[in-house]
């Protein structure tokens, strides 16, 4: 070659400059990928989030009207609990694949629908004020797991480079 340039100078030019597009692509679409997976886990535990928070202010509204003494009131609120309860454990099932059922979100989110379904049968059941204390107790429970959950989330949909170790 001509001007003091070798074969093998241009040859390892060549290959740094594929070898680097390579590398470059192969990194970003990891990153996509992982981008890809940490939208689908938003959009589950935000959508699961919300049909819980949704049948937990509907069976608090029951509560509330049953206090009341307002029985007409209560069977409507539960159903509209019942169905929003139904609501969240569809989207469980969403959760449950993409975050696994043993992370620590999976079993908060689990635990969150048992505690739920315990607050509706009681709240179901009672036919007192004096025997809501078991609601209270489940309501509460599944509120916790519901923090837990969030928390959960927030861990785990942290960018792999901020995650603590």
């Amino acid at each position: 070659m001509e001007d003091g340039v070798s074969a093998s100078t241009v040859l390892v030019g060549i290959v740094a400059g594929v070898g680097g597009a390579v590398i470059s692509t192969m990194l970003r679409i990891g990153y996509e990928r992982e981008e890809n997976l940490r939208h689908r886990l938003i959009t589950a535990a935000d959508e699961f989030s919300t049909a819980l928070t949704q049948a937990l202010l509907e069976f608090n509204d029951a509560y509330e009207w049953l206090k009341k003494g307002a029985v007409s009131h209560v069977a409507s609120a539960l159903d509209d609990g019942r169905t929003a309860m139904n609501d969240a454990h569809t989207r469980l099932g969403r959760v449950e694949l993409l975050f696994g059922d043993e992370s620590k979100a999976g079993h908060a989110a689990i635990d969150a629908m048992i505690k739920l379904r315990q607050a509706c049968t009681i709240l179901s059941e009672v036919s007192s004020t004096d025997e809501l204390g078991g609601y209270t107790e489940a309501y509460d429970g599944a509120h916790g797991c519901h923090l837990m959950f969030c928390r959960a989330v927030r861990s785990d949909i942290r960018p792999w480079w901020k995650r603590r170790r």
